[in-house]
């Protein structure tokens, strides 16, 4: 939290507002605050301070973090605000886990979507096999039973494929 004047020069900040002065190199007291990484101050707070909204908000990233910024008047009596309240709270952490989350929800999508489409590949794989297997044991010429048995081969190592990815799909208890 940092309280500056309508001109957004520093007058007080509480500890956290003290670092985060510093790390922007603006003097903890009587330094003006311009900028939060790309976001430009004065453009957020020239509503505010005009008095068409109460308040301002923004987000801006710095320092490899992530900021809310809001901007609200400080008004001491009625009419022309007397400095403004800037609160840049560290959401960095949050916006990682809702990341993770929206990553985990694709990943779940799409392990529904491999089961369905395994369960699919199942049944056609399954008439494959089996008249492969009939035409081997009816087969006496060597030409065409190496080549049912190629054909068997291949549709054994297919279905392997969709039971891995059914495996992959199922969800699993932690170990």
């Amino acid at each position: 939290v940092v309280l500056t004047d309508p001109g957004l020069g520093v007058v007080q900040a509480n500890p956290a507002g003290q670092r985060l002065l510093e790390a922007l190199g603006v003097a903890p007291e009587g330094g003006r605050l311009e900028a939060l990484g790309p976001l430009h101050l004065p453009t957020l707070a020239t509503g505010v301070l005009r008095g068409e909204t109460a308040s301002a908000e923004a987000e801006a990233g710095f320092a490899g973090e992530v900021f809310n910024v809001t901007v609200s008047a400080l008004r001491s009596e009625p009419g022309e605000p007397s400095g403004l309240v800037v609160v840049a709270a560290d959401v960095t952490e949050s916006r990682r886990l809702q990341e993770q989350l929206a990553q985990a929800e694709k990943m779940s999508s799409l392990g529904q979507m491999i089961s369905g489409v395994a369960h699919e590949l199942n049944n056609p794989l399954a008439s494959i096999l089996g008249y492969a297997q009939l035409l081997q044991a009816t087969l006496g010429d060597d030409r065409h039973v190496k080549r049912v048995e190629t054909l068997h081969q291949e549709a054994r190592r297919c279905r392997r494929i969709v039971q891995n990815l059914l495996t992959l799909a199922r969800r699993h208890e932690p170990e």
